[in-house]
């Protein structure tokens, strides 16, 4: 009788001690849920408006969104992982890009050059102007070059042709690729591919006559 006294308050206690237990697993869950949910709607904003984000920002909701998936961990998180690390990636790319003052820089020289080589009646091909100048222009990424262009013919006024149109791809026989995007940028008239190399030619016709 007295050993079966003595066993009560153990049962009692282990019960005290399951329910403290499930207690705390939903705490856990619950909390932990809430976590994903607060991940998930930072990892879906940053899909929605993370093209337009500049780097700084970019870095800072990538930080938070890094320290809310490690709290998480990486089965629950699987998919929000692979966004964040397919969106540093992006951030990588984006810090390598050229700044705005540095777009300007080269586009101060860019013009320069072109105007040379429009004086000279001559094309030129992102190769020639890099050594011209002494950037590695030709290495820079496509939007980048888009973006040097655009302020480079930024005062070039519309009833005269763009310098960009005296950059041609190699061999100087046809416009390069980023032509019709300089003009569309430059609310300038975009032929249909079928019709980009007259248009072009005619273009450098025109340069000719204002020689």
């Amino acid at each position: 009788m007295w050993l079966a006294e003595q066993k009560a308050p153990s049962t009692d206690a282990h019960e005290v001690l399951n329910t403290l237990t499930d207690w705390l697993v939903d705490q856990r869950a619950d909390a932990l849920y809430d976590t994903w949910e607060r991940l998930s709607a930072l990892v879906d904003a940053l899909n929605r408006d993370g093209d337009d984000l500049h780097a700084d920002e970019l870095r800072r909701i990538l930080r938070n969104a890094k320290e809310l998936a490690e709290e998480v961990g990486a089965d629950l998180a699987s998919a929000e992982y692979g966004d964040i690390t397919r969106w540093q990636q992006h951030l990588t790319e984006l810090s390598a890009r050229l700044t705005l003052t540095q777009i300007r820089g080269h586009a101060v020289a860019v013009r320069v050059a072109l105007r040379q080589n429009a004086r000279a009646g001559r094309t030129t091909t992102w190769g020639g102007l890099s050594r011209k100048i002494g950037a590695p222009l030709a290495a820079l990424h496509p939007d980048d070059k888009v973006a040097v262009l655009v302020e480079a013919d930024r005062e070039t006024r519309d009833d005269k042709p763009l310098l960009s149109t005296l950059i041609a791809a190699h061999g100087g026989v046809r416009p390069h690729a980023l032509y019709p995007q300089v003009l569309f940028i430059l609310d300038r008239l975009v032929p249909r591919p079928s019709a980009l190399f007259m248009h072009w030619r005619m273009a450098l016709h025109q340069h000719s006559e204002l020689r």
